[in-house]
């Protein structure tokens, strides 16, 4: 099922909530709409959001909105997106999880009126996914923790989000067809946005240093990475040697970090990482974690994403803009016969 609508109020620990975007990577499109040929105008500034919260934020067909569920609803939001809330931006922050606050509750309301259910087995399915999104059993329950809530309550609220699906899915439909035409010229127009940057496909070793540490435990380290470089060289199963060895994450992926694009590592690793060819093996590289063991796997130029690759992403990018345009013209239709009361 399409997730029509990202609401604070009950998706606090879903991940990629956010509006889906093509990303710039391989095979990829881009992350953000063409411009608008007019004058860009200037921003218009939300409403100051008072410092101090009344009691009662709002009132949508006379349910109340408090100030406890607006701090919560901003706690996720910032869990999901990490956004960090300061004093430029709480009050746009602020009134636009409010928004999402009322349309959830203009939304329930329509759902009241309508004989709409999910079977249990779709709520477990759920679950299940939303459970895979973490890394561990305790990832997930210190999220749990982290958003003050049991995992019933997250049960209960993933069930409200998708009765609120079934809903839109209801009202919006499918009806959001792209032509050929439209993708194209979506690629056409936003040339920039399909630049891949030049990459290599690395895996490492780290021997981790602890910062404070001194000259002894440093060259240690140094000459532990420097025994495992000289290994890889003679012939040893890289991935091997990591899992062995490696004091990070990637160990269980036998060191693979995946493409890396400039700027995306410490200079002195980037540096290092870029300068190697295909299958070789750097020397101890140290940065603030420690020492680094690299070896260099596909180089990848910079180059323009085909538009082969992109097309498809660039279809579902337009299809999902022209739902959620329908969902903030079906949310509007129920603001306009509701009556909704902000009183900050």
């Amino acid at each position: 099922m399409r997730t029509y609508l990202c609401l604070a109020a009950c998706l606090v620990l879903v991940a990629g909530c956010q509006r889906s975007q093509p990303e710039k990577t391989a095979g990829t499109a881009a992350d953000a709409a063409p411009q608008a040929p007019a004058a860009p105008k200037e921003p218009e500034l939300p409403k100051p959001v008072p410092a101090e919260l009344p009691d009662v934020i709002a009132r949508v067909n006379g349910e109340t909105i408090s100030r406890e569920d607006l701090e919560e609803a901003v706690r996720g939001f910032q869990a999901n997106s990490g956004t960090e809330v300061r004093p430029d931006n709480r009050s746009e922050v602020y009134r636009g999880v409010l928004d999402e606050l009322i349309a959830f509750r203009l939304l329930n309301a329509e759902l009241a009126s309508r004989k709409i259910d999910i079977d249990a087995g779709e709520l477990d399915a759920a679950m299940a996914d939303l459970r895979q999104r973490f890394p561990n059993e305790a990832a997930y329950r210190r999220a749990l923790a982290d958003q003050k809530l049991t995992a019933e309550q997250l049960r209960e609220r993933t069930k409200q989000t998708l009765l609120m699906n079934r809903l839109l899915e209801q009202e919006v439909g499918d009806n959001t067809q792209v032509s050929p035409s439209e993708v194209a010229k979506f690629y056409e127009e936003n040339p920039d946005r399909f630049q891949q940057p030049e990459a290599v496909r690395l895996s490492h070793i780290l021997i981790g240093v602890p910062q404070d540490a001194g000259e002894a435990q440093r060259k240690a380290a140094r000459g532990r990475a420097a025994d495992l470089a000289a290994r890889a060289r003679k012939g040893a199963n890289f991935a091997s040697l990591a899992k062995q060895h490696s004091q990070d994450a990637s160990r269980d992926r036998g060191g693979d970090l995946g493409f890396v694009v400039r700027g995306q590592a410490q200079k002195p690793f980037e540096d290092a990482a870029f300068a190697l060819q295909p299958g070789e093996v750097s020397d101890p590289v140290e940065t603030v974690y420690g020492f680094h063991v690299i070896k260099a796997g596909e180089k990848r130029p910079a180059q323009k994403v085909p538009f082969g690759q992109a097309a498809a992403q660039v279809e579902e990018y337009l299809r999902e803009e022209r739902r959620q345009d329908a969902v903030r013209q079906f949310v509007d239709r129920l603001r306009t016969s509701g009556k909704v009361e902000i009183l900050i």
